[in-house]
Order: structure tokens, then sequence, then C-alpha cells
């Protein structure tokens, strides 16, 4: 539910009479999605040092688990968004 109020928000404040009437959605909406990214990286950071199941299964009878690449690009996607809606949040 916050990742889409955050992507309205941000999408709303690109129009131009919403971001004239509501000039603190876009920093608004941009800090909520950097603090959800920055509350959900330690359950990934747990997911690559205990290569935790993840959504690719390797065989029925095992538990899925994510190749060490598929936690590394998405730590890497984390730090990027995260920098990005700080970057957006204090223009």
């Amino acid at each position: 539910v916050a990742e889409v109020a955050g992507g309205v928000g941000l999408i709303a404040s690109c129009i131009p009479p919403v971001a004239d009437a509501l000039p603190w959605l876009k920093s608004a909406s941009a800090l909520g999605l950097c603090a959800l990214c920055v509350v959900v990286t330690p359950s990934n950071v747990f997911m690559l040092t205990h290569n935790a199941p993840g959504p690719v299964a390797v065989s029925p009878d095992a538990p899925p688990t994510l190749p060490l690449a598929g936690h590394a690009v998405r730590l890497t996607m984390q730090a990027f968004l995260i920098t990005c809606f700080w970057g957006m949040a204090n223009i």
C-alpha cells in the first residue's frame, strides 16, 4: 500500500495543477519511498548472507533459492532507488 501511495504521489506531482496546489507532494512521496527502501534493506541483506529462499525454485523438493547474482542485483537496485528517492525529496 505504501509503495502504491508513494508512486501515485510522485506521478501526481508531475501534473502541473497538482504540483501547484500541493508543492510538498513530491518531496513527501519521495521521502516515504526512500524510508520504505531503507527499512526493507536489512531483510535483503539477510537474504544475501543466509541464501534465504527466494522466488526461483531449484527443484520441487528443495526450497526455492535465488542465485547470488540475483541478491547482488537486488541490493544494487535498492541502493540506486534510495539515492534517487533521496535526491527527489531534497530538490
